[in-house]
């Protein structure tokens, strides 16, 4: 309801109010720009169809004609971006590949390109690809975002290695990637908000490993009081009801029970009957490039990008 709201008063300000002062100076650029925004809340939406069409028709053709290079690879991303979203991975990866990618290779941009090789990681893992997913994460970005300095792209890439090696069974070492090398850096950097998904991360590998009281403990005593501390109520709600599932598994019901009912409330609220594709979208609710629920944390087979995964 209220995202929905959010969305539609967004749009209603670009469109009305901002695209025809450029319109009336003749300044294409700068309209192709602002189209942009436009095409991210028709695609958080779920209007993923027009998304596609503003990147591809209004904006695309604007940047070829004035020779902007960059401003052309980086409406490619997102167009293979809303491709993924809709499930097009084939096209999404070809797009990145060959659209994309090489034009920040020519340009000399490694951050760019790294981060466009990430998202091609991403179609793969969504694939169920994991040697190659696994294989772009160790020998493409590591490298590269190690020859940046780029610390925390490093801890994100590490994080996605971790999550590989959790879903191929390797849990100690997708374990020890998460708590002495992931963690550490969101602690140097003070990012509480990565370092709070780390630590659910974590939790999740305590819980496959039936650790249920070190789950309950890192999840109840660090990762919760970090969403309290950031005021991020639906990600509060999340974490107790993670904890209600742990509570349920060591036969603790009743509590589960009063925990479920406590958070129900929130995230009912915040998103109303908005659709599924918005809830990710707008919370980055993801685990390695999968979607997640935002109340239950389980795995769903739809994926889409999202910048809190991503260097």
């Amino acid at each position: 309801r209220r995202v929905r709201g959010e969305f539609s008063e967004a749009l209603g300000l670009l469109i009305d109010n901002v695209t025809p002062i450029y319109d009336q100076l003749g300044d294409m650029r700068s309209k192709a720009i602002i189209l942009g925004g436009v095409a991210d809340i028709h695609c958080a939406a779920g209007r993923l169809d027009e998304a596609l069409r503003i990147h591809a028709e209004e904006r695309l053709p604007v940047f070829k004609r004035l020779g902007e290079a960059r401003l052309q690879a980086q409406v490619q991303g997102k167009i293979a971006d809303v491709l993924q979203a809709a499930g097009r991975f084939d096209e999404a990866l070809r797009v990145h590949r060959t659209d994309e990618l090489p034009i920040f290779e020519q340009l000399g941009d490694l951050h760019a390109a790294t981060v466009a090789w990430s998202k091609i990681g991403d179609i793969h893992h969504a694939r169920g690809e994991l040697g190659e997913a696994h294989r772009i994460r160790a020998e493409v970005q590591l490298p590269a975002f190690e020859r940046l300095g780029d610390e925390r792209s490093v801890a994100v890439t590490q994080g996605q290695i971790a999550g590989i090696l959790q879903e191929r069974g390797q849990l100690e070492e997708a374990l020890r990637l998460r708590l002495d090398v992931e963690l550490p850096v969101y602690d140097h950097l003070g990012h509480r908000h990565a370092k709070a998904i780390a630590l659910g991360r974590l939790a999740d590998i305590l819980e496959d490993q039936e650790r249920f009281e070190e789950a309950l403990s890192r999840r109840r005593d660090q990762e919760l009081p970090l969403y309290e501390q950031l005021g991020d109520v639906v990600g509060s709600a999340k974490v107790q009801s993670k904890i209600a599932d742990i509570l349920d598994k060591l036969d603790r019901g009743q509590k589960a029970d009063r925990l479920r009912t406590v958070t129900a409330s929130p995230v009912d609220e915040a998103y109303g009957d908005a659709p599924e594709h918005v809830l990710y979208q707008r919370r980055g609710i993801l685990l390695e490039g999968r979607l997640v629920d935002p109340v239950t944390n389980t795995y769903r087979s739809r994926r889409i990008p999202d910048e809190a995964t991503h260097p």
